[in-house]
């Protein structure tokens, strides 16, 4: 790289954003990744001050000094009880019962359940990890993307956790416009549990549903919402549902065919700029960062088939 082309924001298809370097020059890098273990809680290996972290944790490479940066992290399917109480660990030898606590300006936003931090100020070689100050709020209470699937007796649901605290059931909840909910079920959930439990529910009255959700009840009566789906039994084959359309940031997508066979999955706005193209299958993706107004999303599939949809953003 070098003056011209200085890329100052980057985010994969993972969790972490990293942006706004404040000393970025041509030949300078910072590069991340992370361990790839499983999305569950650690309680032993934690400084001082901190209850509970991720399991997972990441590492960055730097070359050059970039100066300081502004680190988030996208929790969508995650339970946040008390967003105050987020921390980020950055540790250098792996080992994060010596971590430094970093809490420079935090901020979440609701919206796309986003966690942020400034002013973060890594060296190479680095390990770092999100963690939470108190045994209220653990993390991660997490649960898999809510999916579905169509059968001669109704709407199957389909759904996993990785870890439940205090958990008493899961409300299944249908709507025909995505703002009034209505509790068609409820199932028992496994109080505590630190391994991945599935669970499966079959409904049978659906002709009214166009949106399902799931809702986690707590033994000490709090609820946390997960981001709802949109259904549609009836669709063709090759059609693509999209919810919420219009958005104001997360757009998750449900198509009526081989989601394996999917072999581009591609967003531009109307007026032909291309926003990004993967050559898979992407369920959900943001659109925050993006100007408000019509994009074009366009699947292919293995057999060369195109399929369009028009999303607007608010």
């Amino acid at each position: 790289t070098d003056a011209s082309n200085i890329h100052l924001d980057a985010k994969g298809t993972g969790m972490v954003r990293i942006n706004n370097p404040s000393d970025l020059e041509a030949g300078e890098f910072l590069l991340w990744g992370n361990d790839a273990a499983e999305l569950t809680l650690e309680e032993s290996d934690v400084p001082g001050g901190i209850n509970n972290r991720m399991n997972r944790t990441f590492r960055v490479q730097e070359t050059g000094d970039i100066g300081t940066v502004s680190l988030s992290f996208d929790l969508t399917g995650f339970t946040i009880g008390e967003p105050n109480d987020l921390v980020l660990l950055i540790d250098a030898d792996g080992t994060f019962n010596n971590a430094a606590s970093h809490t420079t300006g935090l901020s979440w936003d609701g919206g796309s359940n986003t966690v942020s931090f400034t002013g973060v100020d890594f060296a190479t070689g680095n390990h770092f990890a999100l963690a939470s100050s108190s045994a209220d709020n653990p993390l991660p209470v997490q649960k898999s993307q809510l999916q579905y699937s169509c059968a001669t007796d109704g709407i199957r649901l389909y759904w996993s956790t990785f870890w439940e605290h205090n958990s008493s059931n899961f409300a299944v909840q249908h709507s025909k416009n995505g703002i009034n909910w209505t509790t068609e079920k409820k199932v028992p959930a496994a109080l505590y549990s630190n391994s991945r439990l599935d669970y499966e529910v079959t409904l049978n009255n659906t002709k009214d549903y166009q949106y399902l959700r799931i809702v986690q009840e707590d033994i000490d009566g709090a609820t946390f919402a997960y981001p709802p789906i949109a259904v549609n039994c009836d669709m063709e084959d090759g059609s693509i549902a999209v919810f919420p359309n219009p958005t104001k940031g997360l757009v998750q997508l449900k198509y009526r065919g081989n989601e394996a066979a999917v072999t581009k999955t591609c967003l531009q706005h109307v007026s032909g700029k291309m926003i990004w193209c993967e050559p898979t299958w992407v369920p959900h993706f943001q659109l925050d960062e993006n100007a408000a107004g019509a994009y074009l999303l366009t699947l292919e599939n293995s057999s060369g088939d195109r399929f369009q949809q028009i999303i607007i953003k608010q």
